[in-house]
C-alpha cells in the first residue's frame, strides 16, 4: 500500500479522491435533508459520482 513518505504524489491524489467523495456525500445529505426528497435519477447520478471517487482511491492504493 502506498504511503506519504515513499509515494507523496500518489498519496496526495488518493487523499484528494477521498476528500472529494466526502464533500459530495455531505452535499447530497444536505440537499436530501433540506428538500425532504430526491428523484431517483439525481440520486443515481450523485451516488455514481461519489462511487467514482471511492473507486479511484481504492484502485490507486497500490500504484507505485
Amino acid at each position: 500500500m502506498i504511503n506519504n513518505k515513499d509515494n507523496p504524489v500518489e498519496w496526495a491524489l488518493m487523499l484528494y479522491e477521498l476528500s472529494d467523495a466526502g464533500e459530495h456525500m455531505e452535499n447530497l445529505l444536505k440537499q436530501m435533508k433540506q428538500d425532504g426528497k430526491i428523484d431517483e435519477e439525481n440520486f443515481k447520478i450523485q451516488l455514481d459520482h461519489i462511487y467514482s471517487h471511492l473507486n479511484n482511491a481504492w484502485t490507486s492504493r497500490n500504484r507505485l
